[in-house]
């Protein structure tokens, strides 16, 4: 009779750690692109890599819309831009890719959607 709850309490067990990890298991998996907000420390730092690298005007203003964030060999930083333009009273939205390696200070632009 011992048994038959060992084999009862074993089998509900298994069963109860494989629904929770198959739920948690998209959030937790490493390497996975995972949103992130749009004013962490990582996203402002290529923000301003970005503002130095693209050749904005003094009448344009970049605003992140979406960032996601990916642990590859370094940072990849996935974001969704809009520049807008105050003199021409437009703005345009685009894809923007950037790699960062902090620990050596390096940082660089692996895409560019982007038409300005």
């Amino acid at each position: 009779m011992a048994g038959i709850w060992i084999c009862v309490c074993a089998l509900l067990s298994a069963a109860f750690f494989t629904s929770t990890s198959a739920t948690t298991y998209k959030e937790d998996l490493l390497g996975l692109p995972v949103d992130v907000d749009v004013t962490n420390i990582h996203v402002q730092k290529a923000v301003e890599f970005l503002k130095q690298h693209l050749s904005l005007t003094s009448g344009q203003k970049l605003i992140v819309e979406k960032a996601q964030r990916q642990a590859v060999a370094g940072l990849k930083l996935c974001l969704t831009i809009k520049i807008e333009s105050e003199m021409l009273n437009t703005s345009t939205s685009c894809e923007i890719i950037v790699y960062s390696r902090p620990w050596i200070n390096h940082m660089d632009i692996a895409y560019n959607g982007c038409s300005i």
